[in-house]
């Protein structure tokens, strides 16, 4: 049932669209002459279309997302949204990170290795230090 409600939400809306795509073309090129009872026609036809798309979307969603499954899936997009937000704060974080880090002078890579190897000699030092005091 809810294949063939999709089917005829699909055929309703490419029958509007192309109704209103010749309309628009008469229209445009102003090959065709239209009278004010054809114009008319042609729009009415289009709000009859318009409207039966809009009610078969309805009946489609209404059949497709029952209640139990419209709040898992409000709970699931407020996850992923949240998600979403923390992963673009943090990409927006690395970005400046890098964007300081490539503006950075070329010598800075070795005041890192020699800070780098600063640490490690402080580490030391406190190890023997531990090991001295007890």
């Amino acid at each position: 049932r809810n294949a063939n409600l999709r089917l005829q939400l699909i055929n309703s809306v490419n029958e509007a669209m192309c109704i209103t795509g010749g309309f628009a073309e008469d229209f445009i090129v102003g090959q065709a002459k239209l009278s004010k009872k054809e114009i008319e026609h042609k729009l009415l036809r289009t709000q009859c279309l318009e409207d039966k798309v809009r009610s078969l979307n309805v009946e489609f969603m209404g059949r497709t997302y029952k209640r139990e499954k419209v709040v898992a899936l409000r709970e699931i997009r407020r996850h992923v949204n949240s998600k979403l937000v923390e992963t673009t704060a943090m990409v927006k974080q690395l970005q400046k990170e890098v964007d300081e880090y490539q503006s950075l002078d070329v010598g800075f890579g070795d005041m890192v290795k020699e800070y780098a190897s600063i640490q490690e000699k402080i580490q030391n030092v406190q190890h023997h230090l531990k090991q001295f005091e007890e």
